[in-house]
Order: C-alpha cells, then structure tokens, then sequence
C-alpha cells in the first residue's frame, strides 16, 4: 500500500520536461542566458520528468598575441567553449548522463550551439 501511494505521489508531482540549470560558482554565467538559448519545445517531452543540465566548463574565447623573429605580432584567436554534463531522469531516478559540449566565436554563438547540442542530443534519446 505505501509503495503505491508513493507511486501515485510520485507521478503527479512529476512535472513533464523540467529544466533544471546548475552552474558552479566561479563559471562567468547566469542561468537566464543559457535558460534564455532553450527552445520551449524541451519542456513537452514526456520521455523524462527532469533535466540537469551541469555546466562545468565556459570559456568565450582565448586572444592569443605573439611576436615573430621579425618583430611581427601575430595575433590569433581560439574560440570559446561549454562544457556539460545533462542528466536526464525519470521519477527523480536517473536514466542517463550525457557530456555535452559546445563552441563558438562568442557567447551568443556559444550559448546557441549548446543549445542545439541539447536539443540534438535529447533528440536522440
């Protein structure tokens, strides 16, 4: 009887496609920007009640600025990138963990393709 009733608790609390954004201080990030690049569609799928999405690595790009034999400065650039870890659950049990991960010129492209890293990924499962 009680392992229904959690059951049955347990599937209407339950909220279809939550998006749950975990971003470690010291990663120069808000949720709202990377919540912001998230298509609605995700929200719908009913393959998952939840998903973490754990950003541990951010970087929007490295300027590199070097010197030749010649007293040349060369300048290059190294683009930036996202790292993640996205756990998907099901009844707060955990189904998989997926790395994704993301790059671009700037954080509006960064944010965007990791967006549609997630969405190709979550596509996939």
């Amino acid at each position: 009887m009680r392992l229904l009733l959690t059951t049955i608790i347990s599937c209407y609390c339950a909220t279809a496609g939550e998006i749950i954004i975990k971003i470690p201080t010291g990663i120069n990030l808000e949720k709202k920007d990377v919540r912001a690049y998230l298509p609605k569609a995700i929200d719908a799928n009913t393959a998952y009640d939840r998903i973490e999405i754990v950003i541990y690595y951010f970087s929007q790009g490295v300027e590199k600025f070097s010197f030749t034999d010649n007293n040349v400065m060369l300048k290059s650039l190294r683009k930036g990138e996202i790292r993640s870890l996205v756990k998907i659950k099901k009844n707060k049990y955990l189904m998989k963990a997926l790395f994704v991960n993301a790059e671009g010129a700037n954080t509006e492209q960064i944010l965007s393709n990791f967006a549609q890293a997630i969405v190709n990924t979550l596509r996939l499962q």
